[in-house]
């Protein structure tokens, strides 16, 4: 009798244990910026190069936004972006301010998940 219930008890929790595994769903959105950084092109004009990564299992797509202080102006650049599952990729972002007359820059990179 003490057995029967010890194998209840285990198959139970085997079953609930694997109900939560099947009814585990990944979050529908796996787009990330993983890095940003700025600098000259080869012309001399600011640019920002934002790397994207999509960490999920299906090709996914998204609006990139890279919000920025340049020269105590606020700016608003926008890119869509589409990934493959597991893919990295680097999008630029070009300013028309020469580089070397940027006298301050703050960029911040945002992405969500493109309109239906």
């Amino acid at each position: 009798m003490e057995r029967r219930r010890l194998l209840e008890g285990a198959l139970g929790v085997g079953v609930a244990a694997l109900a939560g595994c099947l009814g585990r769903q990944e979050d529908p959105f796996t787009l990330k910026v993983v890095n940003l950084d700025f600098g000259g092109d080869a012309d001399g004009y600011l640019q920002v190069t934002v790397t994207v990564s999509n960490v999920g299992n299906d090709p996914q797509e998204g609006t990139l936004y890279v919000n920025s202080k340049l020269n105590d102006e606020a700016l608003v650049r926008v890119r869509d972006v589409a990934l493959e599952a597991h893919a990295t990729r680097d999008y630029t972002i070009s300013y028309d301010v020469k580089y070397d007359d940027v006298t301050s820059f703050s960029p911040h990179a945002d992405i969500e998940p493109k309109d239906g």
